[in-house]
C-alpha cells in the first residue's frame, strides 16, 4: 500500500520488508515516510507468487489483502496467498492477517468481504493464537465497517 503501517512497523524492530503490486503506491510510500526506510525496504511484487526464500520472515503482517482479490478465482488467490505466507514464514513465526468482514456479495466495489469461515478457512495451516471481529471505520467512514483480525503461528 501507501506504507502507513510499514513505516510504522519499522520503528520498532531492525528490518521491515513492505510489498505490493502497486508501484505507483510504493513511490507514494517512499516519499511520504522517507525516514523509516533506514530499516525498511520496498518490494514490488505479488502476493501471489513472493520474491523471498522459504522460512525467511520471523513475522509477517498482512493488512487487507486478502479482502482484494474479488474475481472469480478469489477462493484460488486466497489459498495461493496463504500458501506462500506459509512458506516463507519460519516454523516458530507469527502471522498477523486481517481482513474486511461482512457478506461477499455487499463487498465495496472491487473488494470481496469475508465471513467468518471464509476467514477461518484462510488460514489453514496455522495455529490460531487469536481471532477476532472488530468494528473499524478505516478507509470507509462508514460506522458498520467491520475487520477480521487473527493471530498464528506456523504449524
Amino acid at each position: 500500500g501507501t506504507g502507513r503501517d510499514t513505516a510504522y512497523l519499522a520503528e520498532g524492530v531492525d528490518r521491515v520488508i513492505g510489498i505490493d503490486a502497486a508501484h505507483s503506491g510504493l513511490i507514494l510510500a517512499q516519499e511520504r515516510f522517507k525516514p523509516s526506510w533506514t530499516r525498511a525496504a520496498l518490494v514490488e511484487g505479488d502476493a501471489r507468487q513472493l520474491p523471498f526464500p522459504t522460512a525467511i520472515f520471523e513475522g509477517i503482517y498482512c493488512f487487507g489483502v486478502l479482502h482484494e482479490f474479488a474475481t472469480v478465482a478469489a477462493a484460488y488467490d486466497v489459498r495461493r496467498v496463504m500458501g506462500e505466507i506459509h512458506r516463507i514464514l519460519r516454523p516458530d513465526g507469527l502471522l498477523i492477517l486481517t481482513t474486511l468482514s461482512g457478506d461477499p456479495q455487499q463487498g465495496l466495489p472491487h473488494v470481496r468481504l469475508f465471513t467468518e469461515q471464509m476467514f477461518t478457512e484462510a488460514f489453514e495451516g496455522f495455529r490460531v493464537l487469536e481471532k477476532r471481529e472488530y468494528a473499524d471505520r478505516g478507509c470507509t467512514g462508514k460506522p458498520n465497517y467491520r475487520v477480521w483480525y487473527g493471530a498464528f503461528t506456523k504449524s
